[in-house]
């Protein structure tokens, strides 16, 4: 049996043994219980299948911690917002002092003692800030998704790329490439904002030809990546000629305009050799 179909079969065992055992069917009990069965399957089939929940673990690590990050983000908003309010009350009260004392040293008394206070939350301020400032560096960081297309940004594609290929070595199974790209000529004289419309319904046809074991990156430049695991190049050709034919068979409108998809595609063969950052020094004029 191929590797998706070990997965299909594996998923369906999972979903009988909680129907089974009265199991509630949530996303975290599924996982937990995909993870638990493996152990009765042979270790050829553990392995490959332990591929999928590993880079998931990690993915869902990295979506914990991006969690807890925008936390302590919404915890600084707080405290700014309470040091905001306190000047606010501090000033009002500054200011009928002002309007009813007559005591010129009781005013400046009061005067000094918030003068203090202002100086104290100005420095608390600009500590925030630059916490913050910090937290959003992180959360850039973190973050695994390339928002635009909704696809994974290439730092995380390239961690991806890395354990994939020790589970190729692993395993002893074969995993390909697909880069593609929207024809220039159907670019040429776009705007910005069309040219993001049009990757963005190269991206949504892509993720719809996608397996599940598939993962896609865009990299910039207009060009989108497919990591097609347990795929060789013969499998890889099928692939691109069956996504090429579905995106030259859709049409798009923009502002009454008729635009007729097409793209250039290329495959290339993994290996335990392949430095992907070498490749996309090249793709790029590949793909012209």
């Amino acid at each position: 049996m191929t590797c998706d179909e070990n997965l299909e079969k594996h998923s369906k065992e999972v979903f009988k043994y909680m129907e089974d055992n009265n199991i509630l069917k949530t996303p975290s009990n599924f996982s937990y219980y995909f993870e638990f069965l493996l152990n009765d399957k042979d270790n050829y089939i553990k392995k490959e299948l332990s591929n999928y929940t590993n880079i998931n673990i990690e993915e869902e690590n990295s979506i914990l911690e991006l969690n807890r990050t925008i936390k302590n983000g919404f915890l600084n908003i707080r405290k700014l917002n309470a040091i905001s309010k306190n000047i606010f009350e501090n000033n009002n009260k500054i200011t009928t002092v002002i309007k009813t004392e007559t005591n010129n040293n009781k005013i400046i008394n009061v005067l000094e003692k918030f003068s203090t206070i202002l100086i104290a939350q100005n420095m608390e301020i600009k500590k925030i800030e630059k916490t913050t400032r910090d937290i959003l560096v992180s959360i850039k960081k973190q973050n695994i998704y390339n928002e635009e297309f909704n696809v994974y940004n290439l730092s995380h594609f390239k961690k991806i790329i890395k354990k994939e290929i020790e589970q190729m070595n692993l395993n002893n199974y074969k995993s390909s490439f697909l880069f593609l790209r929207v024809k220039k000529e159907i670019l040429k004289q776009k705007s910005e904002k069309e040219k993001k419309i049009i990757n963005k319904m190269i991206a949504k046809i892509i993720k719809k030809t996608a397996r599940n074991s598939d993962y896609i990156s865009y990299i910039g430049s207009d060009i989108f990546c497919m990591l097609l695991t347990q795929t060789n190049l013969k499998s890889a050709k099928q692939a691109k000629r069956r996504i090429k034919n579905i995106i030259t068979e859709t049409t798009l409108f923009i502002e009454e305009e008729e635009i007729f998809l097409d793209v250039n595609i290329k495959e290339r063969f993994i290996t335990e050799n392949t430095k992907f950052d070498e490749i996309l020094i090249t793709i790029e004029d590949e793909l012209e």
